[in-house]
């Protein structure tokens, strides 16, 4: 019997045999708490870390690898990525947990944001705020129509949907000279960044880059 015989016998013994995407799939639970496990280790590589996304995969990678005890002949390393998807969508479904996830990265990598909530209260702001419905839907426009594919990471795609919905927002909404509207999207794209980070738009866009990558 050689090495290949050996591991799937292994695995059949412990339930795991080719399907094991659905002996992932049965177990989602277990995986969520191994997960919140991983999340709460992970901390400490926060501050070497590039973007969202990437903090993301590490924590999917290490809680994969947990779920499996950590065990290379049950899972190995090429196994870990296929089962990436499987688990990102354990973690979109639960809502809670993804926030939570999200809003600690934040507050980690950019906690002057959590320090102050003031918005620059001029009157094209102002007026912006008044048509807060109408911003959502050139948010929504943005990023449907961007190619996430055109982009190295999330964040970089996610500066291009403020970019893209600021400025026709501005061109359509608010209108006047050219200097001054790039004057007021200066004013709105942090604001715009911040209503999408706070609104359920955010796992849209998330969810629209991560499916068409």
């Amino acid at each position: 019997m050689n090495l290949r015989e050996d591991i799937n016998r292994i695995k059949q013994v412990m339930g795991i045999n080719e399907s094991r995407d659905m002996f992932f799939k049965r177990r989602q639970n277990e995986f969520l708490d191994v997960l919140l496990t991983s999340f709460e280790w992970m901390d400490e590589f926060i501050e070497d870390i590039y973007n969202f996304e990437d903090y993301l995969k590490l924590i999917l990678r290490h809680s994969i690898d947990g779920f499996f005890e950590f065990n290379d002949t049950l899972v190995t390393s090429d196994e870990i990525e296929e089962l990436l998807p499987l688990a990102f969508l354990s973690l979109r479904n639960d809502k809670r947990l993804f926030r939570k996830i999200k809003e600690h990265y934040d507050s980690k990598k950019y906690p002057t944001r959590y320090e102050s909530e003031d918005i620059n209260e001029s009157n094209e702001i102002n007026r912006v705020k008044r048509r807060m419905d109408a911003l959502l839907d050139y948010i929504e426009h943005s990023y449907d129509w961007l190619s996430p594919r055109a982009f190295t990471d999330f964040d970089h795609f996610l500066k291009r949907v403020v970019f893209s919905a600021a400025r026709d927002f501005v061109v359509d909404e608010i209108g006047g000279e050219y200097e001054d509207q790039l004057k007021i999207r200066e004013e709105l794209e942090p604001m715009i960044l911040e209503l999408i980070k706070k609104h359920s738009i955010y796992d849209e866009i998330y969810d629209h880059y991560i499916s068409n990558i």
